[in-house]
């Protein structure tokens, strides 16, 4: 009989991957590192500045 990983052992893989537990099963994110580092810079943005760089995502994805 099989048995899976105790669950503090898929958070210390998690920790160890450097990834959330929800990255982890995220399989449309190709790069949870780069995104995370993204989300946290632009909190740090004021509501003009998070607009303008929204609008210059939207025109990148449009052009896929």
């Amino acid at each position: 009989k099989k048995s899976l990983p105790a669950m503090q052992s898929f958070f210390y893989i998690c920790e160890y991957l450097g990834v959330t537990p929800k990255e982890f099963f995220d399989d449309e994110n190709t790069d949870p590192t780069a995104l995370r580092e993204f989300i946290q810079e632009a909190q740090r943005l004021d509501a003009k500045s998070m607009e303008y760089i929204l609008g210059i995502m939207k025109e990148l994805n449009s052009r896929k």
